[in-house]
């Protein structure tokens, strides 16, 4: 649905006549078929998907059970799962390789305490001590013992 739009798009602004082939046009400008586009896209959101169990999304990908069923309907639409299992096979992608990550219920906003490491100084503060942080440092800098 999208490729004569594009095709369109890079003839106008290639100043291409409308018999250029579509390839070329893709070469010329620098600009990879839509195709590519679509199944890096959708091999990204499968390895994104693949670190979390618990997205709902998740069984549907890897494990589903209807690749006999649109082995069988050749015209019909394939579902996620089954257009990129062959690229994933191809990439050379492992359940058992991935490690799985999990999204934090609590929403970041409503965290109310963070650690930081300040590295130069060895020592670990809060965000509530950062006058506590601002008054060692002003002290430390005018102090005649600390300057070098």
């Amino acid at each position: 649905m999208l490729d004569p739009i594009q095709n369109h798009a890079l003839r106008l602004c290639l100043g291409a006549y409308r018999t250029s082939p579509a390839s070329s046009l893709c070469v010329e400008a620098n600009e990879p078929p839509l195709y590519f586009r679509r199944k890096k896209l959708s091999l990204q959101y499968c390895l994104k998907l693949s670190c979390n169990y618990n997205n709902p999304a998740y069984a549907t990908v890897f494990n589903s059970k209807f690749h006999s069923v649109f082995e069988r309907k050749p015209t019909q639409l394939l579902p996620l799962a089954v257009r990129v299992s062959g690229d994933l096979q191809a990439v050379g992608f492992k359940k058992s390789d991935v490690i799985t990550s999990s999204i934090s219920t609590t929403p970041p906003w409503l965290l109310t305490f963070f650690i930081f490491l300040i590295c130069f100084f060895c020592i670990i503060y809060t965000v509530t001590m950062a006058n506590k942080l601002y008054h060692y440092m002003t002290n430390r800098v005018n102090d005649p013992k600390h300057s070098s």
